[in-house]
């Protein structure tokens, strides 16, 4: 084993290094960003060395030395890298050619477009200004076209343009001082150790087999040595004080030991944790960020660097309080999971506090996965589209849950758990105020309120769900054990509502409250459909709400989401009267102690038809409680040209206006006939534009011709000229102008129909469908 260094060993007049033909070509100039960040490091390292003069070891070479001629098993690219460092240094420097002449006996057995390009390059002195050498060697006339397919080249190309960034800074006179030290005889900067194969006991072939096996360093292992490095140069700048802990230090032995421990038990199939590691250092820099409110950051985002510049920041006082809340944020998670050995441990820890999807009496359900710390070591920093794979309030959770476990608090099991739950009902009912830009805010006031729980912290979070969270408080002051409370928290936990209870009546009786909670968990507990729960509303009530003036919301018939958003949505017009509805039904499904849900919504249904049909009162709420058409378009929203709920209505199936819809009242009566509407008529219409009504004729597809569309007095119709269908229009009252008038009446200032419309209209098309074409 022999220390040198490349000028050493190309000393001697006929001393020679030659890549074999078994290498690879040239890889260090590969533009992947992994390739990307070790080459820049290495680089970095090699000029840090030559410039502080305190050197660097490459560590071992292997390869055999053939008569004065060096082939490398090994080290292939460090050589290449070094080769390509001397010859700009001595570019730069104007370096004679004697002197340099050594650089002409380095070459690439591996292609000849390799071995002449090394060749051309050693003996070549471009005027190095502002244009990249990549660029110059690119624009010259003896610039092999060979060349620029071969990837060794254009490796080399790329490091060329990098070592000159790097070393742009220094004068033509610096560069000749460092070629001096990296050309010494006695004390070169950079060496590294020559170690034969002979001396090792291995044949080329065996070692050829065991270099093929190598694996490059990790991106942890690369990271962990970058950071160690990182807290060592900010510790060597910092004044000599006894009491300041050495940081580096304790890193490096935590890094192998406590804090490994923490994430290997989600290490997963592969066992690997290290990708695991790097994620969660993301989250705890990234809050550092968010919290420190730094202003100067790099651009790409890379993690080397945005740790440099946040742990080893030029302020000492921001950087050790950023190793502070980094040190003790990670000791703190290693206490707390410090018997675990496998994830469903940490899951263990977790569901003392959160529940997935049902509620448990004492936690808090957050309707996703509780391992909080397992989902932030797997997804954190994963975009899926726009979105975050972990989200925005799942960081506010995992941050509170750190609040906790960091200040080693006194807080009871109950005391944490009423803090999470307020937590978790406010930042689910902020999805508007949770934003990057006011993150800082967002996090400082979760960290005051976890450790004081006062409500008063969370400022930035949504103004009303803090005021609903405040009555719940003084609610509950008296009601710990009461079943009221138990009630309260089963409902907050109902995955309808996910915390927010503004739909119900806070100032209720306890009993009157407790009911009420009990019936909304029968109603949506699956027994019952969500079309026959809309049914049963619409009979109490017009329970929608509305947006954009025209628009106006009812539930879905197979969305949760739809319901979720019209049982938590404070901003629209009619919040109260959905409210109001909501309670009635809700009144009057307790009274039946809800044994048979079904039964029960059924029977206010049936009650309010019937009063309906006494009266002959048939409004727009009267087709939509007895006609499952009407009610059967998935978004839930109702359009409409007149602004108002009436005979004028397109049912959507998603909430983009350009998406299908189709006349609810058109399509109850298609259905209402009994036959199979689908074969003869197109119902469907694509991309409401605002337009009136009357051009929204449903077409017979037997002719491809306008047949049926709502008005205000009925329906009209256009069959055809053929008798047949002239016959049925006559049978049933329909005009010669193709109206199916219905006798209406004024009821509050509005229009409704004597007789149902529908059921009329059935009965024509019906007749229409059986005369055949």
């Amino acid at each position: 084993m022999t220390k040198t260094s490349f000028r050493n060993l190309l000393r001697a007049p006929d001393a020679f290094i030659e890549i074999p033909i078994i290498q690879r070509d040239f890889a260090q100039g590969r533009q992947n960003p992994d390739v990307r960040k070790i080459r820049r490091s290495f680089l970095e390292a090699l000029k840090q060395a030559l410039v502080s003069g305190e050197g660097i070891s490459l560590d071992f070479v292997y390869g055999n030395d053939n008569s004065g001629r060096f082939i490398p098993l090994d080290g292939q690219q460090r050589l290449t890298s070094l080769y390509l460092l001397h010859w700009y240094l001595a570019v730069r420097g104007g370096v004679s050619e004697h002197d340099r002449e050594f650089l002409k006996r380095f070459s690439y057995h591996t292609r000849f477009s390799s071995r002449d390009f090394c060749a051309k390059l050693a003996a070549t002195t471009p005027a190095l200004d502002t244009t990249s050498i990549a660029a110059w060697l690119k624009d010259q006339h003896w610039f092999a076209v060979s060349w620029r397919k071969d990837p060794t080249v254009q490796s080399m190309l790329v490091v060329l343009d990098d070592i000159q960034s790097l070393f742009t800074d220094l004068s033509a006179e610096e560069c000749q001082a460092l070629w001096r030290q990296l050309t010494s005889e006695t004390e070169p900067s950079i060496t590294f150790e020559i170690l034969p194969l002979t001396q090792m006991g291995l044949t080329d072939e065996l070692y050829v087999k065991m270099n093929s096996r190598g694996k490059p360093l990790t991106d942890f292992e690369h990271f962990k040595a970058q950071f160690e490095q990182i807290l060592k140069d900010f510790e060597a700048g910092l004044p000599e004080v006894t009491s300041q802990k050495s940081r580096y230090s304790e890193f490096a032995h935590k890094i192998d030991q406590s804090w490994a421990d923490l994430v290997w038990p989600l290490r997963g199939t592969n066992d690997n944790s290290d990708d695991k590691f790097l994620r969660l250092f993301r989250f705890l820099t990234d809050v550092v960020i968010w919290r420190g409110d730094f202003q100067t950051l790099p651009a790409d985002g890379d993690l080397e660097d945005i740790a440099k510049s946040v742990y080893g920041n030029s302020d000492s006082r921001v950087a050790l309080a950023a190793q502070d809340y980094l040190f003790s944020a990670l000791d703190g998670l290693h206490e707390a999971f410090s018997g675990a050995t496998t994830g469903a441990d940490i899951s263990s820890w977790f569901e003392r506090l959160f529940s997935e999807n049902s509620h448990r009496e004492g936690v808090v359900t957050i309707f996703d996965s509780v391992n909080l710390l397992d989902d932030c070591c797997t997804n954190y920093g994963i975009n899926i589209g726009r979105n975050r794979a972990f989200s925005l309030p799942r960081t506010l959770l995992l941050h509170a849950v750190i609040e906790y476990v960091v200040s080693k608090p006194t807080l009871s099991a109950e005391d944490i758990s009423t803090r999470l739950r307020a937590l978790r009902n406010i930042v689910f009912a902020s999805q508007n105020e949770i934003r990057v830009e006011i993150f800082k805010a967002l996090l400082e006031e979760v960290s005051a309120y976890v450790k004081s729980g006062d409500l008063a912290s969370l400022k930035s979070f949504n103004r009303a769900q803090i005021d609903e969270e405040l009555t719940k408080s003084s609610l509950l002051a008296t009601q710990k054990n009461s079943d009221l409370a138990r009630a309260l928290f089963r409902l907050e936990d109902h995955e309808l509502l996910r915390g927010n209870l503004v739909m119900f009546d806070l100032a209720a009786d306890a009993t009157k409250f407790t009911n009420r909670a009990r019936a909304f968990e029968a109603l949506f507990s699956g027994k019952a459909s969500y079309d026959q729960i809309s049914a049963a509303l619409l009979a109490c009530g017009d329970y929608s709400q509305r947006f954009n003036d025209n628009r106006f919301q009812f539930g879905s018939p197979s969305l949760a989401s739809v319901w979720r958003d019209l049982f938590s949505n404070r901003s629209r017009t009619g919040v109260s009267r959905t409210s109001k509805t909501l309670m009635a039904l809700l009144d009057k499904v307790a009274l039946d102690k809800v044994s048979d849900v079904g039964a029960a919504l059924e029977s206010v249904r049936e009650n309010y038809l019937q009063e309906a049909v006494a009266s002959k009162n048939y409004d727009w709420r009267y087709y939509m409680t007895k006609y499952p058409a009407m009610r059967s378009g998935k978004s839930g929203i109702f359009i409409s040209s007149s602004y108002k709920m009436g005979f004028d209505l397109c049912m959507m199936e998603q909430t983009r206006l350009s998406s299908y819809y189709t006349d609810p009242y058109v399509r109850a009566a298609l259905q209402a006939a009994r036959i199979p509407w689908e074969e003869h008529f197109g119902v469907k219409h694509y991309g409401w534009s605002g337009y009136e009504p009357d051009a929204r004729w449903t077409t017979y597809l037997s002719n491809s011709r306008n047949f049926i569309r709502v008005t205000e007095e009925g329906f009209q119709m256009k069959a055809g000229r053929k008798t047949k269908y002239q016959a049925v229009l006559d049978e049933h009252g329909v005009d010669d102008q193709g109206m199916l008038t219905v006798r209406q009446s004024a009821v509050g200032g509005e229009f409704v129909d004597k007789r149902d419309r529908i059921a009329l209209a059935a009965k024509v098309i019906k007749g229409i469908v059986s005369a055949g074409d």
